[in-house]
């Protein structure tokens, strides 16, 4: 402010004298005086050096000023400072439609953020007002477990509303522990599930509902560490398939009294050694092989029925596990030697003792082990092996065979699925072999899993998880 005031006082100055040198000139003149009008020039000279003077100062301000607006590049980035002396002017002008630009510039993003922020407002709220209208339930968990959106359709499921779950956790909105316990592993460092789960639930009051939950990670780059959370009512399909297993379980059952008959009388046929000829003979050990295949197919419908009821109690027993694959090994050996096939047995004579129940999982293995012969080539081999770890014992069985479509290892343990590959289908097969052997393992709270590629063999691999009341040391 002081240098303002000082640059006005000179200017001022400057044209006082040039006024009082005008008035110096007019009014001797008007006198008639001839030497008096050297005093008028004086000050006329006095006046025109004070306000050139201001000039060139004012001039050298201006320039400061601009040379420290250009040090700023984020003002007028790309624009050099102005010249000195006469090309101040243009500089000047460059100056002012530089900054002109880079005002346009950041109003059209300004303009463009604002544009943008409004398209993906519109997106969250077309997306949610989708998720409103399914049938199911919406979960969506951030990376540290907080809801951060819920739909209209979870509170008719499990009985919250919405609004009293997003902002929280689920053991902060959630009474069922089975539902906070499966959520928990998607938000813990520790364990956090890297692929979906799923489980199902049944919940009392006026109307019993089965619930099915389904939690999977989000893998989009946006939601990293996020998890989508499904509820779904599935009291009618649970109904259904009560319904349709009690008639297959009432099916099987009736069944199991006319293969009786008909293979006690087909052995009572065959027990006379007289009147038979070879032709005969030959009916008759079809008739006997038709009816075992029958007989196993009706036993594993009932055994699965069972099984998926809970109907079928589970008696562990502690049972040497190497001895029950050799014993297992030797029946396959012989089936496997008839076909020309090669067989290999890789388990160490050191498997501790197992309390399982003998009987239900010697099926699952046999299973396992009559498709790794049905499936294979010509030439081929079977291999059975087992080996323990630190937490957990693994059975694989592995085959040469024909191997299995990626579309179809998905859907493999399904009842009743078939593969749609031609050569699978001609080896023939009802489809409950793989079914029930994954309720057995299931049931002895192991894992069954596949690895298998078209053309290359498969394997089977038996997952049994160390624990007080499944693995116990040798004796």
């Amino acid at each position: 402010m002081r240098s303002n005031s000082s640059y006005l006082r000179v200017l001022a100055f400057g044209g006082l004298c040039v006024v009082a040198a005008g008035l110096a000139y007019v009014l001797p003149s008007a006198a008639g005086g001839g030497a008096a009008c050297l005093l008028p020039l004086a000050v006329l000279a006095v006046g025109g050096g004070v306000l050139l003077l201001a000039g060139l100062r004012t001039q050298q301000r201006m320039r400061r000023l601009l040379e420290q607006a250009w040090t700023r590049d984020d003002l007028v980035p790309g624009v050099a400072p102005p010249a000195a002396g006469d090309a101040l002017t243009d500089s000047f002008a460059a100056f002012l439609t530089a900054i002109e630009r880079r005002v346009g510039d950041l109003a059209d993003a300004q303009l463009d953020g604002f544009a943008h922020n409004r398209l993906v407002a519109y997106q969250k709220r077309c997306a949610e007002a989708a998720l409103e209208t399914l049938p199911d339930g919406v979960l969506i968990m951030d990376e540290s477990g907080v809801a951060t959106y819920a739909n209209g359709r979870i509170e008719a499921l499990i009985g919250v509303a919405a609004e009293a779950i997003v902002g929280r956790k689920p053991h902060e909105w959630c009474e069922r522990p089975e539902i906070v316990t499966l959520l928990s592993r998607y938000y813990s460092n520790v364990t956090r599930l890297r692929r979906g789960d799923k489980l199902e639930l049944t919940f009392e009051g006026d109307n019993v509902r089965r619930v099915a939950v389904w939690a999977r990670p989000l893998e989009a780059k946006r939601a990293a560490g996020s998890t989508m959370v499904v509820l779904r009512d599935v009291s009618s399909e649970a109904l259904a398939r009560k319904s349709r297993d009690d008639f297959v379980g009432h099916v099987a059952h009736e069944l199991k009294s006319p293969l009786n008959v008909i293979r006690m009388h087909t052995e009572l046929i065959a027990d006379v050694e007289d009147g038979l000829g070879a032709e005969a003979v030959n009916s008759l050990n079809v008739i006997e092989d038709e009816v075992d295949r029958l007989a196993n197919l009706v036993n594993d419908l009932l055994s699965l029925t069972r099984l998926e009821s809970g109907a079928l109690e589970i008696d562990r027993q502690r049972v040497k596990l190497t001895a029950m694959l050799e014993d297992a090994f030797e029946t396959v050996r012989r089936a496997a030697a008839a076909q020309g096939l090669t067989t290999s047995l890789d388990v160490s004579p050191r498997l501790g003792v197992v309390a399982l129940d003998k009987d239900l999982f010697r099926i699952a293995l046999n299973n396992l082990l009559a498709n790794a012969v049905k499936y294979n080539k010509p030439g081929g081999n079977v291999t059975l092996r087992a080996e323990e770890t630190d937490d957990a014992l693994l059975i694989q069985v592995i085959d040469s065979g024909l191997g299995i479509a990626a579309a179809d290892r998905a859907r493999i343990f399904e009842k009743f699925y078939r593969a749609e590959d031609e050569q699978a289908a001609a080896r023939g097969g009802h489809g409950l072999g793989l079914a029930l052997a994954r309720e057995i393992v299931a049931l002895h709270n192991g894992r069954l899993q596949v690895e298998s590629e078209p053309g290359e063999g498969s394997t089977f691999t038996i997952e049994l998880r160390k624990s007080a009341h499944l693995l116990q040391e040798a004796v």
